[in-house]
């Protein structure tokens, strides 16, 4: 079974790429211990206990699987065993993979890794990270309370004139999602996903109507989530994942709006396959306006497929929603949720 890691860069934890762990090992124990491992056989077994010591930088590299922190490595050779010793993956591993992404990119100075054998999780995915000053509100309680709360009410969207944009009037629905050619490419192909993890983040943009009742939401910047958990069946905002965001909204000031979210399923590019009870729950509890939308990118061999979701009828129903793309001229034409190429 192939036993990989997989790279994450920055402090929103973006998927990166893939490495085999074998190389990585061979080039740890020549350093460790001296051993000229290429005519060597190596045999791991990995250890369930958490590593309390951090990976000297710089840069800075954390382990995303700290539950596997220790592993056990063995080298025969000519049927001798030359090597045997316990270490933690932080000392063995990270001592080789803080050289290798200072390579791969010198100016990044936040990595982070973990290690997979091969369609299974060896650890439980990328932990949900702990958020500092985090306070549990129970609502079946009455007590004093360290913030208070105050509705904000949105600004009204404009209303434009569907035909300058190219959108046929009869075509549109509640919301309608306007995505330039560089956004749609980006999602289509150019956005790094996980093959291994469900990944996410949010859509930044601007809102307007074709009329009173169809929202025109076009995307003009998609971001990764900062401080998600994720695994193979699950992705995971935090409170620290809003903080950022709309921090990057207020520094970019083009007048942008949090439009709605996005993130990845496994399973395929199979058209039967849309958002899930637990992602319709997480839309309807956490993103309020009747605008925003929530992307689904169906992930497979073959390529992704991208569509979008969002509040119909009552506001209680989520659907999904009529998607147009810019062409070189700027303006709009309705596509389909097709399959694109990685």
């Amino acid at each position: 079974m192939a036993v990989e890691i997989e790279l994450f860069k920055g402090e929103q934890e973006t998927y990166h790429a893939r490495l085999a762990l074998a190389p990585v090992l061979r080039e740890a124990l020549k350093e460790l211990a001296g051993v000229a491992a290429d005519d060597t056989r190596l045999f791991m077994q990995l250890h369930r206990e958490r590593d309390p010591h951090p990976i000297v930088g710089p840069p800075r590299l954390v382990n995303l699987g700290e539950e596997v922190g220790f592993l056990t490595l063995t080298a025969v050779r000519r049927g001798e065993t030359v090597y045997e010793g316990r270490h933690s993956v932080n000392e063995l591993v990270g001592s080789v993979l803080t050289g290798v992404v200072t390579r791969l990119d010198p100016a990044e100075t936040y990595w982070s890794f973990r290690i997979r054998a091969g369609l299974f999780d060896i650890d439980t995915g990328r932990p949900t990270p702990q958020v500092e000053g985090a306070v549990q509100v129970d609502l079946q309680r009455r007590r004093r309370l360290p913030f208070t709360v105050t509705k904000v009410e949105p600004a009204e969207a404009e209303l434009v004139d569907p035909a300058k944009l190219g959108l046929d009037p009869a075509a549109l629905g509640p919301v309608n999602v306007l995505l330039p050619a560089e956004v749609h490419e980006l999602l289509m192909g150019g956005l790094r996903l996980s093959e291994r993890l469900e990944e996410g983040g949010f859509l930044i943009g601007r809102v307007s109507r074709a009329r009173p009742d169809a929202y025109l939401v076009e995307v003009t910047h998609i971001t990764p989530a900062h401080r998600s958990g994720a695994g193979a069946i699950h992705f995971t905002f935090t409170g620290d994942s809003f903080v950022a965001v709309n921090q990057m909204i207020a520094d970019r000031g083009l007048g942008e709006e949090l439009v709605g979210w996005y993130h990845t399923h496994l399973r395929g590019v199979d058209v039967g396959l849309g958002l899930s009870a637990t992602d319709v729950d997480l839309h309807r509890a956490t993103f309020l306006r009747p605008w925003q939308v929530a992307a689904l990118l169906n992930l497979s061999r073959n390529g992704r497929m991208l569509r979008f979701y969002g509040r119909a009828g009552d506001g209680e129903r989520v659907e999904q929603c009529s998607q147009w793309v810019a062409d070189e001229r700027g303006r709009y034409r309705g596509t389909s949720p097709d399959v694109g190429a990685e």
